[in-house]
């Protein structure tokens, strides 16, 4: 889904029906990031621009005034995951900026995510706002695990204090308990792991706000998380390595398949959460937390190998343009702002742990 980049051409198709609102969100929230590690008023103007965006993208009161959601307005539905990631990039601008008058907006998109919330702490992922009815069945990748990360930054957001604190957190503890347990709880369950790179941010995120027996038990599920990714990163040790050493960092399960750069930033953000859990319960200096901390090094490594650069743009239509960004793979020469919003939400959050 769009909006994507072509270094090729310099096109950029950034519009149209399939506009992803969620990856919009997504990139908004990346911008407060940036302005509050550097403090460039460039970057909250673009934070303050993509949420005013999303803002006009509001289709009513989504069955209630206390709720907002957000939609394509030539689009019948809505889904949980513009919101709920909305909803992060709502309370990232906040945070770095200190403008609590977005705050009210945060409270009607969380009252969304706690409406599409089921009994069994799962939620619902499609939302029809002219009847204001959730699609019980429809499952969309993603979706639940990016709805707990909201809910985790949210609360630590608004802090203990705040009368509805209680009510985010235990929304929060049971949408875990569902993601690290219920969902997996059949016999191929105990074989596979799913996404859940979203699942382990949440449970870093909210780390202050849980039961301790629960974080522990959620801190335990994202060391396996990691170990099994750790299994499918290509390292030096690999065949492949000596005639692919680009391959080294990323994650894939054959050597015949180029590496997305995507998946690198996105599990990279799930190990450091791990590995920052694995330091609150004082494991980072055991043999887990070692493993884990040399795999966030290789996929950096990668990362910052495979970002477009001077050196490697010059086929490229506008290199100015292009540099900066990440494409899909040596083979898929095109930018979509997700794979930046993740590579690079990865590197930031991994500059702590990289300069002591």
């Amino acid at each position: 889904a769009l909006p994507i980049y072509t270094p090729a051409t310099d096109v950029d198709e950034a519009y149209g029906l399939d506009y992803s609102l969620p990856r919009h969100a997504g990139a908004a929230y990346f911008l407060a990031q940036i302005f509050g590690a550097t403090g460039d008023t460039a970057f909250r103007d673009g934070a303050r621009h993509a949420l005013d965006f999303l803002a006009a993208r509001q289709p009513g009161a989504c069955g209630s005034p206390a709720r907002s959601c957000v939609a394509n307005p030539e689009l019948r539905g809505a889904d949980l995951a513009a919101a709920a990631i909305a909803l992060v990039a709502v309370g990232e601008y906040v945070k770095s900026t200190g403008d609590r008058s977005e705050l009210p907006w945060a409270r009607r998109l969380v009252a969304f995510v706690l409406f599409m919330q089921k009994p069994d702490g799962d939620f619902c992922h499609l939302y029809d706002p002219a009847a204001d009815t959730r699609d019980e069945k429809t499952k969309m990748l993603y979706f639940s695990g990016e709805a707990a990360f909201a809910l985790a930054k949210l609360a630590a957001l608004v802090g203990p204090r705040d009368p509805e604190y209680p009510r985010y957190t235990a929304a929060l503890d049971h949408a875990l308990a569902y993601l690290t347990d219920t969902q997996y709880a059949h016999l191929a369950g105990k074989f596979f792991f799913g996404e859940d790179h979203w699942t382990c941010m949440a449970a870093d995120a909210g780390w202050d706000a849980l039961p301790p027996a629960h974080r522990e038990k959620y801190a335990r599920f994202c060391d396996g998380f990691a170990a099994f990714l750790r299994r499918t990163q290509f390292t030096s040790h690999d065949a492949i390595s000596a005639a692919q050493p680009d391959f080294i960092g990323s994650y894939g399960f054959s050597p015949f398949l180029p590496p997305h750069g995507t998946p690198v930033g996105s599990r990279s953000e799930a190990t450091i959460s791990t590995y920052q859990m694995q330091q609150r319960r004082g494991r980072a200096d055991g043999d887990e937390g070692r493993a884990t901390r040399a795999q966030i090094a290789l996929g950096l490594q990668f990362l910052l190998d495979h970002q477009i650069r001077d050196d490697n743009a010059w086929l490229m239509a506008n290199p100015d343009a292009a540099r900066g960004g990440f494409l899909m793979s040596d083979v898929k020469r095109y930018v979509r702002v997700d794979f930046v919003q993740h590579s690079c939400s990865a590197m930031l959050r991994a500059i702590p742990l990289f300069s002591r």
